[in-house]
């Protein structure tokens, strides 16, 4: 027999300063192991708040048959049944209140009407058609509340949250923003808006901390153990090893949701405003998703961000700590750099400049693009490229675990010169074409790159070590393999209560595309 219906989440909880001592203490990080399983709005309705979907449809025709079945005059309704309900997905868009969020559930219902005559009910007429549906469902996602009940049926697509919604900004099954194109920068307006962050006349660069303030998160200078930890942010509570402001002293602290620790050893700049967007932005955009799992009772408290290591590598599947590392590693660029005033910043920098796109220039660029508006040039190159300056791909690449030279670079969207040596030994034992041209002896490998060998692109320096030539930076079609990149799936694990990241899209994958440099050029080309 199915378990009634409730309204209320067992696993709601009061604020911190209404618990006793013991209460307290079982509040704080639970251990948990890397069986940890990600709960969808399905899980919820069906597992915590016991619904059926089947049984509330039923009861809604029961009250309002007249909205799925029109009798003919002289006869009426008697019985209604469900015949079947295949749920679709859910459905749900980002902008809502925490006290009234709604979800819907897309679904395909068969149904069967059993219409009556008035005068005569012994005369029966059965039917049977099929619908398409919605069962919309309303959540109270205040961890002191986690109520759930369901709102009733909507019919028409016009009537659905994500057609009445004006944003675009919709959730996945998880409650995860969907953000893909110029989303991101619409996001990054919005919020900029909401916090009185932006400015209609001045080009003022973003200030994490006051946004990080103005949502009333609280930041404290955090000291970890772990190697390669930039941040971490606690959406529940926690506990963690910070610096006391006032004596300096590390101590081990409870730690309060809505919380965010930044590596103390992280000096003012780039790297620290980065990283506190980062972790403003699993705030915002993963509330819901971290409510929906406290919801179903998952005890875990934090989300550690971390550099990534080489053997965070192996995982292939996609998870949805994932895609809020994607969107926090993604988002800080347009909120940092926003192209109402980046664009036009950077074509006068490159004026100034002389207005040649040759290598020195565009690393120049970079440089104080990065500088002026407090990134991480590696946010500034992302932004860059956004305005249409391609010539910075070849900029802040890196192989076999290092930056390699900058290079000039005008290639298409996930195309690459640059190859680790690892992946170009897997690609040459599975790509016949490209072991043939490596067998050739005609290109060698140098700063992550395979080039022609020849002595217009290649030049040994005092010390007897090969490079590329200058010539070579700026022209690597004419002597550069190319290669496709793409990402297999990604990483994402949890220690102690901790959600721990690896890298944001995944395994990368570099494939052989193509030599477009012409042989005619090389003495090599002409003996050819």
């Amino acid at each position: 027999m199915r378990e009634a219906p409730i309204t209320h989440s067992p696993y709601a909880y009061v604020p911190k300063q209404d618990l006793t001592e013991e209460e307290r203490k079982g509040l704080y990080r639970t251990r948990i192991d890397d069986t940890f399983k990600p709960y969808t709005v399905i899980d919820v309705l069906t597992k915590v708040y016991h619904k059926s979907f089947r049984e509330d449809l039923q009861i809604y025709i029961g009250k309002h048959p007249e909205d799925f079945h029109q009798s003919p005059e002289g006869w009426k309704a008697a019985r209604i049944w469900v015949l079947s309900l295949r749920v679709i997905r859910p459905e749900s868009v980002f902008f809502q209140d925490a006290d009234n969020f709604h979800v819907d559930i897309l679904a395909d219902a068969q149904i069967r009407f059993e219409d009556v005559r008035v005068r005569d009910p012994a005369q029966k007429n059965r039917i049977v058609f099929t619908m398409q549906l919605r069962l919309r469902y309303c959540f109270d996602l205040r961890p002191c509340k986690l109520d759930c009940c369901f709102s009733g049926v909507v019919l028409f697509e016009e009537d659905s949250l994500q057609a009445l919604d004006k944003t675009g900004i919709t959730l996945d099954k998880y409650l995860l923003p969907y953000l893909s194109g110029d989303q991101y920068e619409k996001m990054a307006q919005f919020l900029l808006h909401r916090y009185n962050l932006e400015s209609s006349e001045k080009d003022v660069p973003f200030d994490p901390e006051a946004w990080i303030s103005a949502m009333g998160v609280k930041l404290e200078q955090g000291a970890f153990p772990e190697n390669g930890v930039l941040g971490e942010y606690f959406f529940s509570y926690g506990s963690g090893l910070i610096v006391d402001p006032e004596t300096g002293n590390v101590i081990d602290a409870d730690i309060d949701p809505a919380t965010i620790l930044i590596n103390s050893s992280i000096e003012p700049g780039g790297v620290r405003n980065t990283t506190l967007t980062h972790e403003g932005i699993h705030h915002y955009l993963g509330r819901w998703f971290f409510m929906l799992q406290r919801t179903h009772g998952h005890q875990y408290c934090s989300y550690m961000c971390k550099r990534r290591s080489k053997e965070q590598d192996d995982q292939t599947t996609w998870t949805p700590v994932e895609i809020m590392e994607l969107q926090a590693n993604k988002l800080p660029g347009y909120l940092a750099i926003p192209e109402k005033y980046g664009k036009a910043r950077a074509l006068k920098l490159l004026e100034s400049y002389g207005g040649q796109r040759n290598l020195a220039n565009i690393s120049r660029l970079i440089d104080d693009m990065a500088a002026y508006y407090r990134t991480t040039k590696t946010v500034a190159r992302t932004r860059l490229l956004d305005f249409g300056f391609s010539e910075v791909k070849g900029v802040r690449q890196s192989a076999n675990g290092d930056l390699v030279p900058a290079y000039l670079s005008t290639l298409g969207k996930n195309e690459t010169y640059t190859i680790d040596e690892a992946q170009a030994l897997q690609e040459y034992l599975e790509n016949e074409q490209f072991r043939k041209l490596l067998n050739s002896g005609r290109f060698v490998y140098l700063e992550g790159h395979y080039c022609l060998n020849h002595r217009y692109y290649i030049a040994e320096d005092q010390m007897g070590y090969l490079h590329l030539t200058r010539y070579a930076r700026e022209h690597m079609s004419e002597c550069c393999l190319v290669f496709r990149l793409s990402y297999q799936g990604a990483f994402a694990r949890i220690v102690n209560g901790v959600l721990q990241k690896g890298g944001g899209r995944g395994r990368k994958q570099l494939t052989f595309v193509r030599y477009d440099g012409s042989p005619a050029t090389t003495e090599e080309g002409l003996a050819l």
